[in-house]
């Protein structure tokens, strides 16, 4: 499932995530890649609202609860990668949501790869970091959800 983005929309929030990552700098957590870490989430986060006609939060300020969307009592939390091999990956401390969508950025184009359940979810090492997840083709396929 690929979402295309307007010039516009990526316009918009290329200054929306400019205002987050100044807000980031002030808190102190900033780090080399905070610009496109941030840009590819931003724009993902958007192209799914786009495609399911959700409302998207505008807001400036990043929120602690590391879900982006909720549906009914179902939670969801894009994960974005540049990577066209990418697998899904989420931080330990940020287990708290119900589904985890795989997002693939390209320029001005987010496919949604697929999505896992976190029950679904198994620990791994990567360098020095645990991480959950998994590969990119264990994970289920739209027809599925």
């Amino acid at each position: 499932m690929t979402v295309g983005l307007t010039e516009r929309e990526c316009w918009m929030l290329t200054n929306l995530c400019a205002i987050r990552c100044l807000n980031l700098r002030n808190k102190n957590t900033i780090s080399d890649n905070i610009w496109d870490v941030n840009y590819i989430c931003v724009l993902s986060e958007y192209a799914w609202s786009k495609k399911f006609n959700l409302h998207y939060n505008l807001t400036s300020h990043i929120e602690n609860d590391s879900s982006d969307f909720r549906s009914g009592d179902t939670t969801y939390d894009i994960k974005s990668t540049r990577r066209k091999d990418g697998n899904l990956l989420v931080n330990p401390n940020k287990l708290n949501s119900n589904i985890y969508v795989l997002a693939i950025v390209t320029e001005r184009h987010i496919q949604f790869i697929g999505w896992k359940q976190r029950e679904e979810l198994y620990h791994f090492t990567v360098g020095n970091h645990k991480m959950f997840g998994c590969e990119k083709n264990q994970l289920n396929s739209w027809q599925e959800h």
